[in-house]
């Protein structure tokens, strides 16, 4: 069922703006071109949420072991998405500096709402990738956000 869920976005994804074919020379030779911006903003965002991570992991640090996968994962995506081709110079995206949650309990639903906002972001990402790889990368990227949802979920409670 999750892979019919995860086929059906991916093709909602690959459906909805004409793509390009997925070239075959190395992401660090390829031009910039529509979409270097939009890997920038997920790199940022990416880096906005890790960053996160670990301001919760410093105030509280007995949810490091479970932000531990999260932290992880968010890595990877950021690299994959660097990997993919180049980056737009800047990107103005600034990013707010929540106040430390009184609780784990509270600092992991924030995460959890910080992942659902994320994954949302992804859609609207994919829906707007011009390369067909780019847009199946940020499918998974997504697919992963909304696992996060649930471990972060799990976690808090």
């Amino acid at each position: 069922m999750l892979l019919a869920a995860f086929g059906g976005l991916l093709a909602a994804c690959t459906e909805q703006a004409p793509l390009e074919p997925a070239p075959t020379r190395s992401a660090a030779s390829r031009a910039p071109g529509p979409d270097a911006e939009l890997r920038a903003r997920v790199v940022a965002d990416k880096d906005a949420l890790i960053q996160r991570i670990d301001q919760v992991t410093t105030s509280h640090p007995d949810t490091a072991e479970p932000l531990r996968i999260v932290r992880q994962a968010h890595g990877i995506h950021r690299e994959a998405v660097r990997a993919n081709g180049p980056l737009a110079d800047t990107v103005d995206r600034p990013v707010a500096q929540p106040s430390p949650a009184a609780s784990a309990q509270e600092a992991l639903t924030e995460l959890a709402e910080n992942e659902r906002v994320a994954a949302g972001q992804r859609l609207e990402d994919c829906l707007a990738a011009r390369d067909a790889e780019l847009a199946s990368l940020l499918a998974g990227v997504r697919a992963g956000e909304r696992v996060h949802i649930a471990r972060l979920q799990a976690a808090a409670s």
